[in-house]
């Protein structure tokens, strides 16, 4: 399967499309000033909301609930035994304030992130990525970093040398001991800007060409990858032409498809996908499926094709949280059971953690998807 990634810098915020075998299989958007990490102190805890209220420089706070600030002292059962008021602390915002004057929230296990490794609080621990437990030299040098700060080696260290990933480590630490947690609230680490952090999280280690439409930013991304990512290194081509990059591998009428909440199946019938506040629902329709046979026939059949649509959706409209799915109806145990094979097939090649219940009898089924970013709708409202 060849992997290419399109990236379209004509905007402030970078737009970036991962293609298999020319097929768009997920869309992110980056925004400038994403991932700042702030020194903060706490002005109030709130026991009764089990939560507290952050200085975070610049005459601004945020929130931080008790779940995340437990990273600061894992068995805390309440905000008290986490902090305390004039603690400072370090922190990133999971969500910036709102138009309605919601305040900005953070958490307090404010991993540093490269492309092959992160670090961050719980000093002691080091993990390698699930699919590299089997990596004995990336498993020794987690081992040279476990008095230090904790430690994740992700997916994309195995397609470097360990000198790479190393490197890269004892960088990330230095960066988050001269944070510290003296001194002045505010910004101590910088945001990324848009175009690194696509480069650095959303570049699949296997990606085979990386195509780029400003010839300032190529530039940019090429020096990069030759100063501190060798795998992207010689993959990142200019995209010279006059139709725009999104449009010239179709990923443009995809956009348009998830816009309207429908995806069309083969067959004829359809899926509907609308977001709630807390859930998304997704409804499987026959529509105009081709007719003939029984219909238990043609259920199974449609039921067949939306689960397969279902699992291509959630990646690249990047949906996560609790989804509530309604199949049409199968009196068939051993359909039902066909329905979520095929679903489990379709979510292995997720990049992101999936989970489901089974279908029960009457055709309902609840996923819950992990999700690296925002979804796709929200991230087009705030396209520049």
């Amino acid at each position: 399967m060849k992997t290419t990634l399109l990236i379209d810098t004509k905007n402030e915020a970078v737009h970036v499309a991962l293609l298999e075998d020319g097929v768009a299989v997920e869309y992110h958007v980056a925004l400038p000033g994403e991932g700042a990490l702030y020194r903060a102190r706490v002005k109030t805890v709130e026991p009764k909301i089990n939560a507290a209220f952050l200085d975070i420089g610049d005459g601004e706070e945020a929130f931080l609930s008790l779940r995340d600030a437990r990273a600061l002292k894992p068995k805390s059962k309440s905000i008290s035994e986490a902090v305390a008021e004039g603690d400072l602390i370090l922190v990133k915002l999971k969500a910036a304030p709102a138009e309605d004057g919601k305040l900005a929230t953070a958490t307090a296990n404010p991993m540093m992130a490269g492309r092959y490794a992160l670090t961050g609080h719980l000093p002691g621990q080091a993990f390698l990525s699930r699919r590299l437990q089997a990596n004995d030299e990336l498993q020794a040098l987690a081992e040279e970093f476990e008095d230090g700060k904790s430690l994740i080696i992700r997916t994309n260290a195995e397609a470097v040398a360990v000198a790479a990933v190393r490197a890269e480590i004892e960088a990330l630490q230095t960066v988050w001991n001269q944070a510290g947690t003296e001194g002045e609230t505010g910004v101590v680490v910088e945001a990324l800007t848009p175009l690194e952090k696509i480069l650095r999280d959303y570049a699949p280690h296997d990606v085979a060409e990386i195509l780029m439409n400003d010839r300032i930013a190529h530039k940019q991304a090429q020096k990069m990858a030759g100063d501190k990512w060798p795998d992207l290194d010689g993959k990142i081509t200019l995209f010279d032409e006059d139709t725009p990059i999104m449009d010239a591998f179709g990923v443009t009428d995809k956009i348009d498809a998830a816009k309207d909440g429908k995806a069309h199946l083969p067959s004829g019938g359809t899926i509907i996908i609308e977001g709630t506040a807390g859930m998304t629902v997704i409804d499987v329709n026959t529509g105009h499926a081709r007719k003939g046979g029984s219909p238990e026939t043609l259920y199974i059949a449609t039921n067949l094709e939306a689960a397969k649509a279902i699992a291509a959706e959630l990646r690249f409209q990047n949906l996560g949280g609790l989804i509530t799915v309604d199949f049409i109806d199968m009196k068939s145990r051993g359909d039902r059971e066909k329905v979520g094979a095929v679903l489990d097939k379709s979510f292995a090649q997720d990049t992101m953690p999936v989970e489901r219940t089974n279908i029960n009898r009457f055709g309902i089924l609840s996923i819950r998807r992990k999700r690296r970013g925002m979804a796709l709708r929200d991230a087009l409202e705030g396209r520049t």
